[in-house]
């Protein structure tokens, strides 16, 4: 066979197996995750962050600098790595020459972009977790489905936000979470919740979820005693104590400050937003029964 023939059909080889790769069912669920991923992000942006961008730079500076109320104080994880990605980006030949704000060392552009570069972050993971567990425990086109659904939901949300830049990792720890806890991957796990503490508080509830997913369905003395014996109920019950202490480190690290909401502000708030409440979850009950 002349060379020619060979480089030929070699190309062919190579094309059909690269189209194959492209049009694989995880890639499109992949990819659709990051398109859906890259829309969400720009709307918040605009919708969200853009308008507010003072605040943001405030909140973000108020918890680096520990003077941030009690309710914001121990969710560091976002703003340090924000802080970190942002001084990384501000060495870019595009960014260098714009010039600092204050009291920050980098450029509002180096801010934007680095808190846009999570947010799409945590939104694919988000999404493709949630797509991979739908995947596992009913059947591909439901996931696709459930990819959309997710992405829909998230944006309903953003009619009444302000700027929570952990509320997107938030969603992304608990459908990770959620993953290895399916895939039985405990250790993995561990390591997503204790991230997901300093995150925000609320990834208690991913711990909560792990411990119920291990109880006996039957509630009795013999049975709890059984379950205490396997694996997953220690691992769970590890975790839990393991992020207590964590929480208590946490504090004393970070330090105490003085609260600035209520809980009956917090009521008062969530009443405001009680119909929308009512409409998602009417959604999602609606959905996963017809499903």
């Amino acid at each position: 066979m002349p060379a020619g023939s060979k480089s030929d059909v070699r190309l062919v080889s190579f094309s059909i197996e690269t189209w194959k790769a492209l049009t694989s069912a995880r890639v499109i669920l992949c990819w659709l995750a990051i398109w859906l991923s890259g829309m969400l992000t720009y709307d918040y942006y605009v919708r969200i962050e853009a308008p507010r961008i003072q605040q943001r730079i405030s909140v973000h500076y108020k918890i680096l600098s520990g003077s941030a109320p009690y309710e914001y104080r121990y969710r560091i994880l976002l703003p340090y790595t924000a802080e970190a990605v942002a001084r990384l980006i501000q060495q870019f030949p595009m960014v260098r020459s714009h010039p600092a704000i204050q009291p920050l060392s980098y450029s509002k552009r180096a801010f934007i972009l680095a808190y846009c570069s999570l947010n799409i972050t945590a939104l694919v993971i988000f999404l493709v977790c949630i797509g991979q567990l739908i995947w596992r425990m009913f059947t591909y086109h439901l996931a696709l489905l459930g990819i959309f659904v997710s992405a829909f939901l998230v944006n309903f949300t953003f009619r009444d936000q302000y700027f929570h830049p952990w509320s997107f990792w938030e969603g992304a720890f608990f459908a990770l979470g959620l993953l290895l806890i399916h895939r039985q991957q405990y250790w993995l796990f561990s390591g997503v919740s204790l991230l997901a503490l300093i995150n925000r508080e609320t990834s208690l509830f991913l711990l909560v979820a792990f411990l119920f997913c291990t109880l006996p369905q039957e509630w009795s003395k013999s049975s709890f005693a059984k379950a205490l014996m396997k694996r997953d109920v220690r691992f769970a019950v590890g975790n839990l104590m393991i992020w207590g202490v964590g929480f208590l480190i946490l504090h004393q690290l970070v330090g105490y400050g003085s609260t600035t909401v209520s809980v009956g502000s917090n009521l008062s708030g969530n009443r405001v937003n009680f119909e929308y409440t009512v409409l998602l979850n009417f959604l999602l009950l609606d959905l996963s029964g017809r499903s």
